[in-house]
């Protein structure tokens, strides 16, 4: 077992979790913000989302122009539900790098 193997099982726990929790409330969103991802950045939203939290803030930012409503989709849709996964410093990381991406913007 390699150390990035643990990493890697949580990445894909939060994606999944992120996944089952949007297709619920959004059907349909998740598959157009990663067409609009995977066309700008080359990656699926939520592999955007772990790996540079504020890009997928600017990207969800830029597709609707709207600060209130970015937040709005990271903050209910994105991260809310990771406060259901068993480890809570996910969920914290993630409110955090919200707060920093927010706070960056002009």
């Amino acid at each position: 077992m390699t150390i990035t193997q643990p990493v890697g099982k949580m990445m894909d726990l939060v994606k999944n979790t992120i996944r089952r929790h949007i297709s619920t409330r959004a059907p349909g969103l998740l598959e157009i913000l990663n067409l609009y991802s995977l066309n700008i950045h080359g990656k699926e939203i939520l592999t955007l989302l772990i790996e540079s939290p504020c890009t997928a803030y600017r990207l969800l930012y830029q597709l609707y122009k709207d600060r209130a409503v970015a937040t709005a989709i990271m903050a209910n849709l994105f991260i809310a539900p990771l406060s259901t996964i068993e480890n809570p410093s996910i969920h914290q990381f993630f409110l955090n790098k919200l707060k920093e991406c927010i706070d960056k913007e002009p």
